[in-house]
């Protein structure tokens, strides 16, 4: 005894759109199901096929089923029916957290149900994955593994996360940058956290603590021969160094992890209604409890491990929140739309990061030796001897950071060998 499918969401279409606005719905999405302009008569097939379909957004993938949100409240776990063909046009087949999808909603009313006083709970069925406005990625862990790992889809920011103490570490923050330029449409930026062990160290009578770190020689606030160091130099190194990744061209935040005003307050102008952000980085960095300060959420972390300066790793899946901005509480529920600010993702620790697909973010991180690369004299110089190299004229005139150099020359030749691994695995197929 049923009176059919809900076909739609009993709402106005500006409270939904409202709605799904704060979820970070954007034109890129509603076009794809709207015909208009030069594309129409393509589209117009196209629109018919998402008609009556709900969009959703992914907030946690699972191993049988999707935690999905949309506009009026909408949180939910739909299924994921094995052998079901789901429609995605995306280069990557899969569907991950940040992801928008088209479901179709499929609860029955009995005989005196209507919707407002449904008694069960509602059902849906998934048709389509929606063409990402951005992804980042990585090739998956393990040696014997060939094959991409995508993190979080359609993000605005990325903070890339790492801590003032020995866990610092410039070429894995370049590495991280690569992999968050080579999709379009991300800002990539730098947070260093725990500043307030910095400033606990700065506070003995000589106001100064042995560091432990591995600092750059070369640099003139540090003497090798003596160890210890002014927390307040230390602290000023750090910034520095990862001030100088890509000519200076992104932002770096130096904050207490633990402190949601601070850290609320220094993010701000990345946490605007709609925006999406991702926190990304090595195990125990902080990244959950910046997510706990900023979002009043309850993911559980470590305590600092004095030997090695690194959290315990706790995160162990990636999670999208969506922060209200009316209070330190991210539920997730948005019954009333205006609360809610942004979306945050926060992802487990990366214990490796193989770069895949990332010459383009490479090229930005290494502009300045791309650009002296082009005055070699051969275009096919692997700087390694050639006559009229100019890289080799660099370094031979102290022009350019030894260091720095080798490390490109290992990431390019990673992403590239990564890249042909993939392709040859897939012959051309897409790949995911």
């Amino acid at each position: 005894d049923t009176k059919g499918p809900i076909s739609s969401l009993s709402s106005s279409t500006t409270t939904i759109e409202s709605d799904l606005e704060a979820l970070g719905w954007q034109p890129h999405f509603s076009d794809q199901l709207s015909s208009s302009g030069k594309k129409k008569q393509r589209k117009k097939k196209q629109r018919a096929s998402t008609e009556g379909l709900i969009p959703v957004r992914i907030t946690e993938v699972r191993s049988k089923s999707l935690h999905v949100m949309g506009a009026r409240g909408l949180d939910c776990l739909i299924p994921i029916t094995q052998g079901k063909k789901i429609i995605n046009d995306n280069a990557e087949k899969v569907a991950v957290v940040g992801d928008w999808i088209l479901v179709e909603d499929t609860t029955t009313l009995r005989e005196g149900e209507s919707q407002s006083k449904l008694k069960g709970e509602r059902t849906f069925k998934i048709h389509k994955v929606l063409n990402r406005r951005s992804v980042i990625k990585r090739r998956a862990p393990g040696y014997q593994t060939r094959k991409k790992q995508l993190m979080a889809a359609n993000l605005n920011t990325v903070f890339v996360v790492s801590s003032c103490n020995q866990d610092f570490n410039v070429a894995r923050l370049e590495r991280y940058i690569a992999m968050v330029l080579e999709t379009e449409h991300i800002e990539p930026v730098i947070i260093l956290t725990k500043k307030d062990l910095m400033e606990m160290d700065n506070g003995d009578e000589e106001g100064e603590q042995d560091l432990n770190v591995d600092m750059d020689v070369n640099n003139e606030n540090f003497d090798e021969e003596d160890k210890e160091f002014d927390a307040t130099d230390a602290l000023k190194y750090y910034q520095e160094e990862a001030g100088s990744i890509a000519g200076g061209r992104f932002s770096v935040v130096c904050l207490n992890a633990l402190d949601g005003q601070e850290a609320s307050a220094l993010l701000q102008p990345w946490l605007g209604q709609g925006q999406t952000v991702a926190f990304v980085g090595s195990s125990g960095v902080g990244k959950s409890t910046l997510v706990n300060s900023i979002c009043g959420t309850d993911v559980k972390t470590g305590d600092i491990h004095i030997d090695s300066g690194q959290g315990r790793h706790t995160t162990t899946r990636r999670q999208l929140h969506f922060l209200n901005s009316n209070s330190n509480d991210s539920s997730g529920s948005i019954s009333n739309h205006h609360s809610v600010s942004c979306g945050i993702i926060d992802t487990p620790g990366l214990r490796e990061l193989q770069l895949v697909d990332a010459a383009q973010g490479l090229d930005v991180v290494f502009s300045d030796f791309v650009e002296l690369s082009h005055q070699c004299k051969f275009n096919d110089c692997t700087h390694s001897g050639e006559p009229g190299c100019a890289i080799a004229s660099a370094v031979e005139s102290g022009e350019i950071d030894v260091d720095r150099l080798y490390r490109w020359e290992k990431l390019v030749a990673e992403d590239a060998a990564n890249t042909q691994d993939m392709k040859e695995r897939f012959g051309g197929r897409k790949m995911g």
